[in-house]
């Protein structure tokens, strides 16, 4: 069972009552376009909670201030069901690695001798 919370509501841990998100749901599938959508069935609750923590991954955010806001008790649940990393992720991660490899293999070539 998911609970909500709103932001107010974050810092003391309250959850939000039935009718506090059924109202701001119909907002936001009336606001995103969702809600006159052939995808309506499609768009649940998790869906944008998945989504939020693939954007927190995306941003940059710690994984343990995320697994935090996102309420998991381990970041382990965050990362296996929630981060859906894309192509570039990967891609971005092998620039990252072949940078940091070839940043230490010029540290440690000894200075050649001036001619």
């Amino acid at each position: 069972m998911m609970t909500f919370v709103s932001p107010s509501r974050l810092l003391r841990n309250l959850p939000l009552s039935l009718s506090s998100f059924r109202r701001i749901w119909v907002e936001l599938m009336t606001a995103t376009g969702f809600a006159a959508s052939e995808r309506k069935s499609e768009i649940t609750p998790h869906y944008f909670r998945r989504n939020y923590a693939t954007v927190l991954y995306n941003a940059g955010v710690d994984p343990v201030a995320a697994t935090r806001i996102l309420g998991h008790a381990s970041y382990s649940t965050t990362a296996r069901i929630y981060t859906h990393l894309g192509e570039h992720n990967i891609i971005d991660a092998g620039k990252k690695i072949n940078l940091k490899l070839t940043r230490k293999k010029e540290s440690k070539r000894l200075p050649t001798a001036k001619k």
